[in-house]
């Protein structure tokens, strides 16, 4: 097939960014698709991906209100450099906006929980699940999905850990960062580390941080932003990763967060939220971890964690990581991608 893969141009398009956002997921699969494919990625300047025709035709960078930089980087590459929509068998737009052409063998790879209506009915893809389906009912139109995906070797595991619960999301209440504070405040014993993009600049609202500051109890060790060397090592040594997710302002249309701690060994609590249950295999106690009904259930299963009432397998934890390979990813999206041929 020849493919055109075209990516938001937020951040550069690589494999060895330490952001694990939808650029990194894109570059995952224009790589993998390359080895059988012919692929084009269209993306921002600085992206870097083997085997496929780059073209990078504006800055990396987010865009300011009022602007569509996706529309400007299709506008430049068609016009610029001689892109022809019409040579690709199916075009893959893993973009924030609506794809900025239309056309039966056009996709969209929706990573947003609620992007604008596409108005047209492209073939969607979603990131989950949940996400298709909460997608499709919302919108009346059919919509896949294709999970994401993680490179299992690149995070150290560790059988042995150190004595931490680890909260490591954006800072936000969506997250779940005040469910944490409430959780650590009945748990006076328990040390917690709280970690995470919690830059002004890239979203995270101030008066929320304030608040946050303000309710943080002393058994709470609060880092914010930190290296993508220093997550790996949290992570590895983390007792369990702790997701207590607010259900009334967000929903967790993947969890890139819980695999990269399956891989590390580390055992996943979470408050039921969106994908979470697809990726830890169920609700309640499971081989990787807690799915909890509330903060409640969420602390009661963490105290029979304490107790050794259970325990976790941190191989049987790496494995299931492993499921969401990017040869997983790659072969989802080949079936899709014919699947879109066939329809027209």
């Amino acid at each position: 097939m020849r493919i055109l893969l075209v990516c938001t141009p937020c951040l550069p398009c690589r494999t060895d960014l330490e952001y694990g956002g939808l650029e990194r997921i894109a570059a995952f699969l224009a790589e993998g698709l390359a080895k059988k494919h012919e692929v084009t990625l269209i993306a921002g300047k600085g992206s870097k991906v083997r085997g496929v025709e780059l073209i990078t035709p504006v800055e990396s960078r987010y865009s300011l209100p009022g602007e569509n930089r996706e529309m400007e980087m299709w506008l430049k590459s068609t016009k610029e450099y001689n892109v022809v929509p019409e040579e690709y068998d199916v075009i893959d737009c893993h973009t924030h906006k609506k794809p900025p052409t239309r056309g039966e063998n056009i996709i969209w790879s929706i990573h947003d929980y609620i992007p604008e209506h596409p108005l047209f009915n492209y073939m969607l893809v979603a990131r989950s699940k949940f996400h298709a389906n909460f997608l499709s009912n919302l919108w009346g139109y059919e919509v896949t999905y294709a999970y994401n995906c993680i490179n299992a070797e690149e995070f150290k595991f560790k059988r042995f850990k150190k004595d931490y619960f680890l909260f490591l999301s954006r800072i936000t209440r969506g997250k779940g960062v005040f469910n944490l504070v409430e959780i650590a405040k009945q748990l006076q014993d328990q040390h917690f580390i709280i970690a995470g993009e919690d830059r002004v600049e890239y979203g995270i609202n101030p008066n929320e941080l304030v608040s946050l500051f303000k309710q943080l109890p002393d058994n709470c060790e609060y880092l914010g932003t930190i290296s993508d060397r220093e997550k790996k090592r949290l992570l590895a040594n983390a007792k369990a990763l702790l997701l207590p997710y607010d259900n009334s302002v967000y929903q967790e249309v993947f969890g890139l967060i819980i695999l990269e701690a399956l891989a590390s060994g580390t055992p996943v609590f979470a408050i039921n939220n969106g994908a979470v249950p697809e990726i830890l295999n169920g609700t309640g106690l499971t081989e990787y971890g807690y799915v909890a009904y509330d903060v409640r259930d969420l602390v009661n299963a963490i105290k029979s964690f304490i107790n050794d009432e259970f325990g976790f397998e941190g191989y049987v934890l790496r494995k299931r990581a492993k499921e969401f390979s990017p040869d997983a990813m790659v072969k989802r999206y080949e079936e899709i991608y014919l699947n879109t041929l066939c329809l027209h």
